[in-house]
């Protein structure tokens, strides 16, 4: 038979119901902090450039569709109207033989967009344009000097994705694309 002492059995409670000091709970809660800090900074690192990523990725898929949209017109186009450099009309058939359709592109230099007017409605198709010229040319690929030498249409922009919510600036994409109007 095992017979335990008492001051054994007081031995075992007193080691069970001491607790942890002041030192050892303020080493772990600085420790803790600094790691928390360390996740946190990386969380905010890797959403800010998930941000970037995604401000960039919208500006290409929105410069990408305002360019076919202006293709899709310029291509069809049977006249135009070289207004400046920075807008140009153009005339272009409905495929139904209804009446032509006179569609403006421009560059508002002030809220930085490329714009297609229609029948008085604006379309902003590109924002955050830095710089924008359209220049004409005709079958010989020199320098159009009137719209009825113009064959070929080239737009030229710079374009940069929105920052808000990053305080880095992400690199700006450079455009230059050729038209050939195909009806004229």
């Amino acid at each position: 038979m095992t017979t335990t002492s008492p001051t054994g059995r007081k031995g075992l409670l007193s080691a069970a119901r001491r607790g942890f000091t002041l030192v050892e709970v303020m080493v772990v809660v600085v420790l803790s902090s600094l790691i928390m800090g360390g996740i946190m900074t990386s969380y905010i690192a890797i959403l800010k450039g998930s941000l970037r990523i995604w401000n960039y990725e919208t500006m290409e898929r929105q410069t990408n569709k305002g360019l076919e949209t202006f293709a899709r017109d310029a291509r069809m186009a049977k006249a135009i109207t070289w207004n400046s450099s920075s807008s140009i009309t153009l005339t272009v058939p409905v495929p139904s033989g209804g009446a032509d359709r006179t569609v403006n592109y421009s560059w508002n230099s002030s809220a930085k967009t490329f714009n297609q007017i229609e029948s008085g409605v604006t379309t902003t198709l590109v924002q955050n344009v830095q710089s924008f010229a359209f220049n004409r040319y005709n079958l010989a690929q020199a320098t159009a000097s009137n719209d009825y030498e113009t064959n070929q249409i080239q737009v030229t922009m710079t374009a940069s994705p929105t920052t808000s919510g990053v305080t880095a600036t992400t690199s700006k994409r450079v455009l230059s694309a050729r038209f050939v109007l195909r009806n004229r």
